[in-house]
């Protein structure tokens, strides 16, 4: 998903060598923040948004859609490793394709429930791998005929192979390193009906879990500062006929900050 530049056999990224003899910035802490900080970002980019305002339907929904997260690459300094004399490879693909299958229930009065389950297959670009399995559960409500609120909790699974970590030898062979993520999560989603559009807005807590394993020597790289905080997302629904979309701004603070897209029909 992420990950991987031309330049992997070098411990340092010839783009970065003027951060890495410049100062570093005030943020900047050391290797351990460095390293948490890029694995709670691979985490996040597979987090599960809401990508729409939480359905208020007539009557039993179901609908089949492909989602697309961009992933933004990543700047130099975020990528700076060992004393910021190497840099880590974090800049892959520029996103994560999910399929997705979104249900709904028959209403009770203005109430229902509503869920969906996501999976990105494991396909390999550019010797990367990365797959993911999710989903969520939440309750809608429609307060008037023009409003929306929802509540929803979701969770992700993500695996991701690729060439993260810094080799220590040009001559080295190497090995893919193993990337494992899990994230957990609460929101409250809010949407305003305008005709076919739905604008939405939505606030909520995010717990992230993260374990990597390097192959070129067998090391065990953990996640000392794993962000548990705020996750927001800004978005829009258009749903015409059977065909829906969704285009959403989501942000992990700090982390992560990205657009999404989501196109599909009902069955």
């Amino acid at each position: 998903m992420l990950f991987l530049l031309p330049t992997a056999f070098a411990a340092l990224d010839v783009k970065c060598e003027s951060a890495a003899s410049g100062e570093a910035p005030g943020w900047y802490i050391d290797d351990a923040h460095q390293q948490s900080w890029a694995l709670n970002r691979f985490a996040a980019s597979t987090a599960l948004s809401p990508m729409g305002a939480g359905p208020v339907a007539d009557d039993t929904r179901l609908e089949v859609s492909v989602e697309l997260d961009a992933v933004p690459p990543v700047g130099c300094e975020r990528r700076l490793y060992d004393h910021r004399t190497a840099t880590l490879d974090l800049n892959h693909s520029l996103a994560l394709p999910r399929l997705r299958v979104d249900f709904a229930s028959k209403p009770l009065g203005r109430v229902l429930f509503y869920g969906a389950a996501a999976w990105t297959p494991p396909v390999d670009i550019d010797q990367a791998r990365t797959t993911s399995a999710g989903g969520h559960v939440g309750v809608g409500l429609a307060p008037t005929e023009a409003t929306t609120l929802a509540a929803r909790v979701h969770f992700t699974q993500a695996r991701s192979t690729a060439h993260v970590y810094p080799p220590t030898s040009a001559v080295n062979p190497l090995i893919r390193d193993y990337l494992s993520s899990s994230t957990f999560g609460a929101d409250l989603v809010a949407g305003a009906r305008m005709g076919n559009t739905t604008p939405y807005v939505s606030a909520g807590w995010l717990d992230i879990s993260t374990f990597a394993w390097v192959g070129e020597n067998s090391a065990v790289m953990n996640n000392y500062h794993p962000y548990s905080g705020l996750a927001l997302a800004f978005g829009t629904e258009i749903d015409v006929g059977a065909f829906a979309s969704a285009i959403e701004l989501y942000v992990v603070p700090d982390v992560l900050y990205t657009v999404r897209l989501r196109a599909g029909a009902g069955i």
